[in-house]
């Protein structure tokens, strides 16, 4: 599309401000009465603005019967008991006069009749003068997967003020086992606006139209805006590309299009330009697209934790991606956060199901340069190089020949090229199945060879010879970390919003395995990178340093604190203690991860009596054991352990595995006069199905 840019834009009059382009957005929370009789006397009254709805029951949206992939079962009993369920949402037009189009996208089973302030604006499965009480069955109609339907010739119903959108959905019979409703009400732009596709220097806007109209985008550095693009063309999906622009900047951006009769303003937004280095800090999740309440939390606890940007692991959309579903299930419940920072997907095995096309027409990414296509491709912010791969599903890779992933395949050579290429000191690898697993997807094989095995067959030397820190992946609807496998260390983070896993077979690997709907906040700044585990209420319930450089030295005082000794034995038959807490203060020390091991942070405390040394988030072997040396300048200390061990293989004998392996150990500038030997065979056996401590 060619743009012309127009230092002001003088054809068209925009006002300052546009009406939120979604009236009722597909996560709202309903008012439902289950029809089990008239919603009201006389029969019409629910549908009006005034109608008491307080004894009505609160749902969020997405409601369905006995159908896979959406977890709001508030209509589990409508099978046997009731035809028909009657809806109502309020909601409120701030800009009566901004309001040019009107849309009604619903995903149903089997019919429905829907009204605006009372009067009737649509129905399906009904004869168009037919009369329609809650009794009345519905012609069959199967699920839909999505419909758009043009309510323009309807927006003079709408006041300024509050207003109401209801519904009365109706199934085809009594004994008809499935029904659903997943509705919104749009204004002006049926998708959109969001920024995609973000660089330091570049950035796309995107927004549909119900109609074939131009394209006007004003942008600027501040909410003035001031220059604008044009495209006098018509079209329905409207994409704007935003070049020369400057790193780490805040752009302020509107949207507006007109059809020749009719001219839709979107509201100012604005995003911020990815940096060229520096801290950074970003959320990764997946498996997501079921239109459940915890889909909806999570979105919620992502755009509250206000990253720079977002990474989408795949499955984003279920069963499967079709362009039908694309706004209900993803676009819809994340434009809100999308509009001002950019959400980078990859595919997942759902994402998969209806072809590469869906995925292909609804998003807007980098492109990789060996198929000039999006499947796979990289980016960076900051001090990351990030790399988005095609990991769908082993199973799917015949399906898929010029993408994916095996030995000198186009993906294999474009991975280790672009690994070879980048100067940023952290990489970071994220695609769909993982790495590693304890999960459901554990023993998934396509050809003899479980899949996580001839992943890590793959990637692991690659990422260890181009310096990979850390591989993010989904699949399994869980969050898991695992100790480093030759100095790579993997997160699953499945849990934004599907139906979670529970732990199958513990992996060697694992250090922590929750079956919570989540998503994952990442800080990276200098040689620290930050990882917490953030659940529905945003409340961080795991966490994980990466140090890639230990800083220089540096003397690190011990706070003064008396940490909570346990006066309990262990309670769990595993060797912890449920609901015990990590009760150390100050600031931690960083460690360096090994090959196998990270040590996580360690703290110091003291009082007048003790010295206290706790470490934290420790990722290790169960069959591994930490030895901790301490230095004191009130006694002589030793430059060696010579002698320590006593040749002989019999660890039960000498308390901990290793001791011959020790007497090699010397000591430079450091002469300690004690060694701990902590160990951790009972210490977290993960069969304990989640009921763990607050710390590892």
């Amino acid at each position: 599309m060619m743009f012309r840019w127009l230092a002001l834009l003088t054809a068209v009059v925009l006002p300052a401000f546009g009406q939120e382009s979604t009236l009722v957005r597909v996560s709202d929370s309903w008012r439902c009465f289950k029809g089990t009789n008239s919603p009201s006397t006389p029969a019409a009254a629910w549908r009006q603005m005034d109608f008491d709805d307080s004894g009505w029951a609160t749902a969020t949206g997405a409601f369905i019967v006995n159908q896979a992939y959406e977890e709001n079962s508030l209509l589990t009993d409508m099978p046997f008991n009731y035809l028909s369920v009657f809806f109502r949402r309020k909601f409120t037009v701030s800009d009566l006069a901004s309001i040019q189009w009107l849309l009604l996208r619903l995903d149903y089973d089997d019919g429905f009749v829907a009204y605006l302030n009372g009067a009737e604006v649509a129905r399906r499965g009904f004869a168009p003068e037919a009369t329609v009480s809650f009794d009345t069955p519905a012609a069959w109609a199967g699920r839909t997967w999505g419909e758009e339907i043009n309510l323009t010739s309807f927006a003079n119903l709408l006041v300024a003020g509050e207003n109401v959108l209801a519904i009365e959905l109706h199934n085809s019979s009594l004994t008809d086992v499935t029904a659903a409703l997943v509705a919104e009400l749009v204004a002006n732009f049926n998708r959109g606006p969001f920024v995609q596709n973000v660089s330091s220097n570049s950035a796309q806007v995107i927004w549909r139209t119900p109609v074939p109209a131009d394209t006007k985008l004003e942008v600027g550095t501040n909410s003035n805006l001031g220059s604008a693009l044009f495209a006098a063309n018509f079209t329905n999906t409207h994409v704007t590309t935003l070049a020369n622009l400057s790193p780490d900047t805040v752009y302020f951006y509107r949207a507006a299009s007109s059809d020749g009769n009719r001219t839709a303003v979107g509201s100012v937004e604005s995003f911020r330009t990815l940096k060229t280095s520096g801290p950074i800090n970003f959320v990764v999740f997946g498996d997501s697209g079921v239109d459940s309440p915890g889909q909806y939390q999570i979105a919620k606890v992502i755009r509250d934790a206000a990253p720079d940007l977002v990474l989408h692991v795949g499955d984003i959309i279920y069963p499967s991606f079709d362009v039908r579903r694309a706004d209900l299930k993803c676009l819809s419940v994340y434009q809100p956060h999308m509009k001002s920072a950019p959400y980078f997907f990859v595919f997942g095995n759902h994402d998969l199901y209806s072809g590469d096309a869906p995925f292909l027409e609804t998003f807007y990414l980098p492109t990789n340069s060996v198929t000039g296509t999006e499947h796979f491709y990289s980016f960076d912010h900051g001090d990351v190089h990030f790399c988005a791969l095609f990991v769908p599903m082993r199973v799917q890779d015949a399906l898929f020949p010029n993408y994916y992933l095996g030995d000198g395949t186009a993906q294999y050579r474009w991975l280790t090229n672009d690994l070879a290429t980048t100067a940023k000191p952290w990489k970071i690898l994220f695609f769909h199945i993982p790495l590693n697993t304890s999960g459901a997807h554990r023993f998934d094989s396509s050809d003899g060879v479980y899949d996580r095995l001839e992943l890590q067959r793959l990637l692991l030397p690659i990422a260890r010879r181009y310096g990979v820190q850390l591989v993010l992946s989904g699949h399994d609807h869980a969050f898991e970390r695992f100790a480093p496998m030759n100095g790579v260390h993997a997160v699953v983070t499945g849990g934004g919003g599907a139906g979670r896993y529970s732990l199958v077979e513990r992996d060697a690997a694992n250090a922590q395995y929750w079956n919570v709907l989540h998503c994952t906040k990442i800080t990276v700044n200098a040689d620290t990178l930050r990882l917490e585990a953030l659940d529905t209420n945003g409340a961080v319930f795991d966490a994980m340093t990466i140090q890639r450089a230990m800083p220089p030295p540096q003397v690190y005082p011990a706070s003064w604190h008396s940490p909570l000794l346990e006066s309990k034995p262990p309670d769990d038959g595993d060797g912890n203690i449920n609901g015990q807490s990590f009760d150390f203060t100050g600031a931690p020390i960083p460690t360096m991860p090994g090959e196998f091991s990270n040590l996580g942070r360690v703290y110091v405390n003291n009082d007048a009596r003790n010295l206290y040394i706790g470490l934290e988030e420790v990722m290790m072997d169960a069959s591994n054991n930490i030895f901790l040396f301490l230095e004191s300048p009130r006694q002589t200390g030793v430059t060696n352990l010579i002698g320590i061990g006593n040749g002989i293989m019999d660890p039960d004998g000498q308390g901990a595995d290793g001791m011959d392996f020790l007497e090699n150990l010397r000591f430079t500038n450091f002469a300690p006069s004690v060694g701990c030997i902590l160990g951790d065979e009972y210490g977290d056996y993960q069969y304990r199905y989640f009921a763990r401590p607050v710390c590892s």
